[in-house]
């Protein structure tokens, strides 16, 4: 269980903690450094500085996997993909191959799996009309 470092440097509080990535496929704990905000009348001493803090630190905490630090695009191109030609038919995995790179690889690929929420996957759904409903279904799901 880690606690982080926190320091304020050009008028801003930054955290310091490890994370657990992936590295031309092995695990590898690294040293980041995360910018939490503005040194401002909210945040003007360390003690409250630590209530942005203790939101990045209770993630780190609460556990997971290295594979979290591939973004979209490693882990779709190592294991989903390969996953899929190896498991389904090749017209499936065309779709697939397809979708992602039309739709997913500009758009999310550069995110880290740790940090893809849902708001990442609507902005893709509501960019790329083949993938959301039609304005004449919206009505009916209302």
């Amino acid at each position: 269980m880690q606690r982080g470092q926190l320091y304020q440097q050009n008028h801003a509080w930054w955290l310091r903690f490890y994370r657990d990535e992936i590295v031309d496929g092995q695990p590898v704990r690294r040293r980041v450094c995360q910018r939490l905000g503005d040194v401002d009348d909210a945040h003007r001493t360390r003690t409250e500085a630590w209530t942005l803090a203790n939101d990045v630190i209770a993630l780190l905490n609460r556990g997971g996997a290295a594979e979290g630090g591939l973004t979209v695009n490693e882990f779709a191109e190592r294991y989903f993909l390969p996953f899929i030609k190896a498991k389904k038919k090749p017209s499936t995995h065309k779709f697939y191959d397809d979708l992602f790179e039309n739709h997913i690889r500009d758009r999310v690929g550069f995110i880290r799996l740790r940090d893809f929420t849902t708001r990442h996957a609507q902005e893709v759904l509501d960019a790329s009309s083949a993938l959301s409903h039609p304005a004449c279904c919206e009505s009916k799901l209302d």
